[in-house]
C-alpha cells in the first residue's frame, strides 16, 4: 500500500517532498561484495557511508555476491531456511538482528547509522520512512521497530553482563516506529511518520531502542532464528508546502493530511460535525472521491481527493535466460490509458533483454503509479565436452560420442536424435543439446583417418594412349601431410619434381615426349595417424610405356 502526504497551509495547499537527505538510501553503492555472513569491521567496507554504531555484525546482501549467504534476491542466511526477497529498491539491501534467540542467550541487537547529507533545520517538518521485511525463518513478531534522528551520536547503553562486547540496547524513543505489531510482512512494509525537527539533527540510526519492546517468540514456528529483519530505501524528506488544490492518489491507498494550524477540526462535512480528528495530522484509506476539510478558528478550508483505479498488471516471475539469449518481458495491464517508463529508458509496454539483473517499470494511469519489478539471471549452461579432434582409423573400429543427460539432442551430420551415436567414418560430428531449461548448446568434435597404408607406387604407365588410363606416374599415398617427389632417367638426370601430391609425371620433359623405357624415382613423405606424425623415404624404377 502506498502513503501519500499532504500539507494543508493557508490555500488548501499539499507538501512537496524535497532531496532525500539520507546517502545512499538503498544501499546500492558499495566498496566491494559481500563475500560471507559480514563481521563489523566489513559492514562500513563494503556498503558505502553506511555503518554499525555499537559494533555488531550487520549483513549485506547484494547479487554480486557468490557466497549464497550474502547474495540477492536469493540468500541462505540462517540456513536452511532460503529467503527470497526482491529489493524494495534497487538490488540490494541490509540485514540485521533483533535481539535474543531463546533461554538466556545474550540479546543481539544490530543497528545500521548513517550521517545525513546535510543538518535538519529548526521548526520544519520532516517524513521519515524505511521498508523493512522479515526473515522467513525468523518465527517472531516485531514492535517499536524504529528510527532515531540525533544530533550527535548517543551513548546511552545498557550493558547486559555478558563475557564478550557490544550486547547493549539504547534506551531512546525513536521519533518513527512502528505502532503496530508485525508478525509476517509477505514482503517489504513501509514504516513512515513526520516529526518536527529541533534543529542540527544529522545522524539517522535504525533498529530496536527498548529492551521492554523485544521481539516476541511465535509459537507456530518450532525452530526459530534470531529474530532479524531486512531493511531498503531509507528516506528522510524535508516537507515543502506548495499550491494545489486538488490530489489525486490509488484507489484503496492511503493519505496523511498534516496542518500547520493549531486548534483544528477534520471533518467529513463543511460545517464543524462529523469530527474525524482533532490532531494536526490524519490518516485516511480513499476508496472514492473524499471532500476533507479543515475547520480552524476563524476559517474552513478543504482538499478534493480522487481515487484512479490502480492498473491491474500483468507481469511475468524472475526468470533465467541463456547465454546469449535476447528475452522480452511485457507488462500488460488491463487498461490502455497507461504511460510506461522502464529502468532501461524504454517507454512501451514491452522490453527486449540480452543482459541480466534487475529490470523496474513504473505505470502511471492519471496519477496513480505502480512498479513492478523482474530479476534476470543467467543460466549457467552445463559443462560439457565431445573431446579434442582425433585421428582413428576406421578400418577395423567405430568410435563413441557421447553428449551429457538432458532433454534432447541433435546429432550433425546425420541428424542422429540420442544421447550416444556411434562413428563409422572420418567426418567433422556436432550436437546441439537442449536442456530441461529449453537452453541450447553445442560441441564438436572432428575425427580424422588415422589408418596408415604403404604408399602404393605403379610400376608403369603408359601416357598417350586413347583409353585415358594410367596417364601420370603418381604414387597412391593417404594421410599425407608433407610430399616430395622426383624422376630421373638412366643417366640421373632431373626430369621432373613437384611438392604437390595431386601432380604426378605426364612423361614429358620440357614439354617434350620422353621415350620409352625404364626410369627411377625418389619419393620423400610423411603421414599423419593416432600417435602423431612419421616421415618416410623410398626409391625405386618404373617402365614408360607408349
Amino acid at each position: 500500500m502506498k502513503f501519500y502526504i499532504v500539507l494543508l497551509i493557508l490555500l488548501n495547499g499539499y507538501i512537496g517532498l524535497s532531496q532525500n537527505l539520507v546517502p545512499n538510501p538503498s544501499f546500492e553503492e558499495k566498496h566491494m561484495c559481500p563475500f560471507n555472513s559480514v563481521q563489523w569491521r566489513d559492514f562500513g567496507s563494503m556498503v558505502k557511508d553506511w555503518y554499525s554504531p555499537n559494533f555488531q555484525t550487520p549483513d549485506y546482501f547484494h547479487p554480486c555476491s557468490s557466497n549464497p549467504s550474502s547474495s540477492a534476491p536469493f540468500n541462505t542466511r540462517f540456513f536452511p531456511c532460503t529467503n527470497h526477497l526482491i529489493a524494495k529498491d534497487g538490488e540490494a539491501y541490509v540485514g540485521i538482528a533483533l535481539g535474543k534467540k531463546q533461554g538466556n542467550t545474550p540479546n543481539i541487537l544490530e543497528y545500521i547509522q548513517v550521517q545525513l547529507l546535510k543538518p535538519l533545520h529548526k521548526n520544519k517538518k520532516y517524513v521519515v520512512s524505511f521498508n523493512i521485511a522479515l526473515n522467513d525463518c525468523s518465527g517472531f513478531s516485531y514492535s517499536h521497530f524504529g528510527a532515531y534522528v540525533s544530533k550527535q551520536l548517543d551513548t546511552n547503553y545498557i550493558s547486559y553482563p555478558d563475557t564478550q562486547c557490544c550486547r547493549f540496547i539504547p534506551q531512546i524513543e525513536p521519533q518513527i516506529y512502528s505502532p503496530e505489531t508485525i508478525i509476517n510482512t509477505n514482503g517489504w512494509k513501509e514504516i513512515k511518520g513526520v516529526f518536527s525537527s529541533s534543529g542540527g539533527e544529522r545522524w539517522l540510526t535504525i533498529g530496536m531502542f527498548s529492551d521492554s519492546q523485544l521481539p516476541t517468540p511465535l509459537d507456530t514456528i518450532v525452530n526459530k532464528h534470531i529474530p532479524y529483519a531486512f531493511i531498503d530505501a531509507v528516506s528522510i524528506k524535508e516537507i515543502e508546502p506548495i499550491l494545489c488544490t486538488d490530489t489525486i492518489i490509488c484507489s484503496g491507498d492511503s493519505i496523511l493530511l498534516h496542518t500547520l494550524y493549531s486548534n483544528c477540526v477534520w471533518s467529513s462535512s463543511s460545517e464543524k460535525i462529523d469530527t474525524l480528528s482533532l490532531n494536526d495530522s490524519i490518516w485516511l484509506k480513499i476508496d472514492s472521491l473524499t471532500i476533507i476539510y479543515l475547520h480552524t478558528l476563524d476559517s474552513s478550508y478543504n482538499i478534493r481527493i480522487y481515487p484512479v483505479e490502480k492498473p491491474i498488471v500483468s507481469m511475468p516471475s524472475d526468470t533465467i535466460k541463456c547465454i546469449g539469449e535476447t528475452i522480452f518481458i511485457s507488462a500488460s495491464v488491463d487498461s490502455t490509458d497507461n504511460n510506461y517508463i522502464w529502468s532501461t529508458g524504454n517507454q512501451t509496454n514491452q522490453i527486449a533483454i540480452n543482459d541480466t539483473g534487475m529490470y523496474f517499470v513504473t505505470i502511471t494511469n492519471h496519477g496513480c503509479v505502480i512498479k513492478k519489478s523482474i530479476n534476470i539471471r543467467l543460466y549457467q549452461p552445463p559443462l560439457f565436452d565431445l573431446g579434442r579432434d582425433t585421428s582413428i582409423c576406421f578400418e577395423d573400429r567405430s568410435y563413441t560420442l557421447s553428449a551429457p543427460l538432458l532433454k534432447s539432442f541433435l546429432w550433425y551430420p546425420n541428424k542422429e536424435t540420442t544421447q550416444v551415436i556411434t562413428a563409422y567414418s572420418p567426418n567433422l560430428y556436432t550436437v546441439e543439446v537442449t536442456d530441461y531449461n529449453d537452453c541450447k548448446y553445442a560441441d564438436s568434435v572432428t575425427l580424422f583417418d588415422g589408418c596408415i597404408f604403404p604408399a602404393y607406387i605403379p610400376n608403369a604407365f603408359s601416357p598417350g594412349h586413347k583409353d585415358n588410363i594410367n596417364q601420370f606416374f603418381k604414387p597412391l599415398i593417404n594421410n599425407v601431410n608433407f610430399y616430395s617427389m622426383s624422376v630421373y632417367n638412366r643417366w640421373g638426370e632431373l626430369l621432373f619434381e613437384s611438392n604437390q601430391y595431386d601432380l604426378g609425371w605426364d612423361g614429358t620433359f620440357k614439354n617434350i615426349d620422353c621415350p620409352e623405357g625404364v626410369y627411377f624415382f625418389l619419393l620423400r613423405y610423411s603421414q599423419v595417424y593416432v600417435l602423431g606424425e612419421r616421415f618416410l623415404a623410398q626409391s625405386g624404377s618404373f617402365t614408360l610405356i607408349r
